[in-house]
């Protein structure tokens, strides 16, 4: 689901900002420390898109199993050869096996086969989502699912200008909205307040000359506060691709 129309690492203009590495690596790298700061080796990620996250998580040899969920075939049909195992996996196996597995779904239902699941990551994708879809999309995982860690990206509407880009303009035409600091910032409160949760918000991709725009990219970091309640769900999700990483076998065992 995520994706950008507007180059955020492409030298457009001299004048214009740009990212290094690439605003997207920037992300992953924020999720990937996220997880170490806690200890977390699973992670489902929300609106996976072509799985590129995943992909990136992937290098990590402590980790066990990722899993992500989109509601397009196609995309899913993309993430699965984005997040094959690459030449040195199958040269230099793992100590630990990792499973990433793929479902197809609607990131406002909760499945069963994802609820224990205390790491979930949803990111460049709530922009997409009407209203009031969103509401359903806070009350399924901040409520029915409510993981331990939540990290949520969205774009940061003041920085748009630095593109020139007018105050009704957005960085891709399937935008429903993109929040200023402020907006993203009382967003984030309602939540709190609303489902037990604590957030600090962070962010990626900064401009240099223009520290007062803020980040180009949003980022909120909810930790749940009370024990985790715990919900009936059924397995609603479709399952399209497994994929599983080799392990290296000692050789004593043989």
């Amino acid at each position: 689901m995520a994706s950008e129309e507007i180059s955020e690492s492409d030298n457009i203009n001299d004048n214009f900002p740009t990212f290094f590495p690439p605003l997207n690596s920037q992300r992953y790298y924020f999720v990937k420390t996220i997880m170490e700061k806690y200890g977390f080796n699973k992670l489902c990620d929300l609106g996976c898109n072509k799985g590129k996250l995943l992909s990136y998580l992937s290098r990590d040899t402590e980790l066990t199993l990722l899993e992500g969920v989109d509601n397009d075939e196609e995309i899913l049909e993309e993430a699965n050869k984005i997040c094959q195992p690459l030449l040195f996996d199958l040269i230099v196996k793992r100590k630990k096996g990792l499973i990433i597995n793929l479902y197809k779904g609607s990131i406002i239902q909760v499945d069963k086969r994802l609820y224990n699941h205390e790491f979930v990551s949803c990111i460049e994708v709530i922009e997409h989502l009407n209203m009031d879809i969103l509401n359903c999309f806070e009350d399924a995982l901040f409520s029915i699912w409510n993981p331990k860690i939540i990290v949520i990206s969205t774009p940061n509407k003041e920085f748009n200008q630095l593109w020139n880009m007018q105050d009704n303009e957005f960085r891709h035409s399937d935008h429903k909205f993109e929040w200023t600091r402020s907006e993203f910032n009382n967003w984030c409160n309602s939540i709190c307040q609303r489902y037990s949760y604590y957030v600090k918000i962070d962010g990626v991709g900064i401009a240099k000359n223009r520290l007062d725009v803020g980040f180009c990219t949003q980022i909120a970091v909810f930790e749940r506060i009370s024990n985790k309640k715990f919900n009936d769900c059924n397995e609603i999700y479709e399952l399209k691709y497994q994929i599983k990483f080799p392990i290296a076998v000692n050789d004593k065992l043989n």
